[in-house]
């Protein structure tokens, strides 16, 4: 039997009366791959795969479809010789890009060594998270072309079932979009393969109903008085520094340095948008960091020994556990009643500014939030909250 022949494909009329011509591959069952020719019936002589006469330039078309077949032979050789199992996709990926098949995987591996050589740790780790997630799913070698509508509604239901809420399969889902994207940029895969929703695509898989459900938490102006008569500590003063100053990351804070200060007023970029910010020191917050002068950074948590990005990362990942332990046990000695992290200064602000009238545009300012409509969100959960707390003591 002819491993691979040149065929019309006649299941498939263009409108100018012409059928596609196609590479059909006779292994395992058969498989076509469209060669970017056509021919109406008559000028193609099916047995041999090629041209009659009567069609123009016959001799140029047959001449090309004779390079094609040669190719595919060359290639269905190897395999052979090889004693490699049969793959059609990666034959595929031979035949119309010359370049081997990359499984999702792997790129995903290089997306995140490129990411980790740019010092781009972050975006890395997303990667590296969205690769172990898919991979539980589907263990194994996993190619582009498995991936379709049916697979990633199947994923999301696996994320669920594990526990994952909207939020997090979104971002699973949509670093994997991403990872696709990148694969067809750079040859990979074909888009006519894309299982995604877009303009070409609109019965495509969306991820857009896929939304986060954690509730926004904050303290009440009681419990927040609390926090500033308690003892004094590195962790609550980090706390209580991020709220006087309009919920400042722990990794921006983490990087201030004395540049940042200037006649009072605090200035920084924020890493998460690039956004500068100016913010007017309070004196609380200035007594805050009298206490730790002295270092190259304005708290103790960056040391000089700290050099490279992933070293600072590092750090930071484990006194962000350090921090919000000890942030849990104060809470837990001063009853607050609410899941409290370090984060919980950003909410508190967010909610006390709401709470005393501030309108929602000047707390997107403060927030920095790119969207209006992320501060909304925002807001109306934890308008929400107090409803709910409302509610509760009834």
């Amino acid at each position: 039997m002819q491993l691979v022949k040149i065929k019309l494909f006649k299941s498939k009329k263009h409108k100018n009366g012409k059928y596609p011509i196609v590479l059909q591959v006779n292994r395992a069952g058969y498989k076509r791959i469209f060669l970017p020719l056509e021919a109406i019936e008559k000028n193609f002589d099916d047995s041999i795969g090629r041209y009659r006469k009567n069609e123009d330039n016959h001799n140029q078309k047959n001449l090309i479809l004779q390079k094609y077949e040669a190719m595919a032979g060359r290639l269905m050789d190897d395999y052979l010789l090889s004693g490699k199992h049969f793959d059609f996709e990666d034959f595929k990926q031979k035949f119309t890009t010359g370049k081997k098949t990359v499984g999702v995987y792997e790129m995903f591996e290089t997306i995140i060594k490129e990411n980790n050589a740019k010092e781009k740790l972050k975006t890395g780790e997303a990667y590296r998270d969205a690769m172990r997630s898919l991979k539980k799913y589907r263990p194994g070698k996993l190619n582009f072309t498995d991936i379709d509508y049916k697979f990633l509604k199947g994923y999301e239901k696996h994320l669920f079932e594990r526990g994952v809420g909207g939020g997090g399969a979104n971002l699973y889902i949509r670093t994997l979009r991403a990872c696709y994207n990148e694969a067809i940029k750079r040859g990979f895969v074909q888009v006519e393969n894309y299982p995604f929703k877009s303009q070409a695509k609109p019965n495509g898989y969306s991820f857009s109903h896929l939304k986060s459900t954690r509730k926004v938490r904050a303290i009440n102006v009681e419990d927040l008085q609390k926090l500033k008569e308690y003892p004094p500590c590195l962790e609550l003063d980090l706390w209580l520094f991020s709220y006087y100053c309009g919920g400042i990351n722990l990794w921006d804070m983490t990087l201030l340095k004395s540049a940042n200060i200037y006649n009072d007023l605090l200035q920084y970029t924020r890493s998460k948008t690039g956004d500068k910010f100016t913010i007017k020191l309070r004196e609380e917050a200035k007594e805050n960091l009298i206490k730790y002068q002295g270092g190259e950074y304005l708290f103790p948590i960056l040391f000089d020994y700290h050099e490279t990005m992933r070293q600072k990362k590092d750090r930071l990942k484990r006194m962000a556990k350090q921090i919000n332990k000890t942030l849990r046990s104060i809470a837990k000695k001063l009853n607050i009643d609410v899941r409290f992290t370090f984060y919980t200064a950003r909410h508190t602000m967010a909610s006390i500014l709401l709470d005393r009238g501030v309108d929602p545009v000047t707390i997107q300012s403060v927030l920095g939030h790119t969207n209006l409509k992320t501060t909304q969100g925002y807001l109306e959960s934890l308008k929400k909250n107090a409803v709910d707390d409302a509610i509760s003591v009834l």
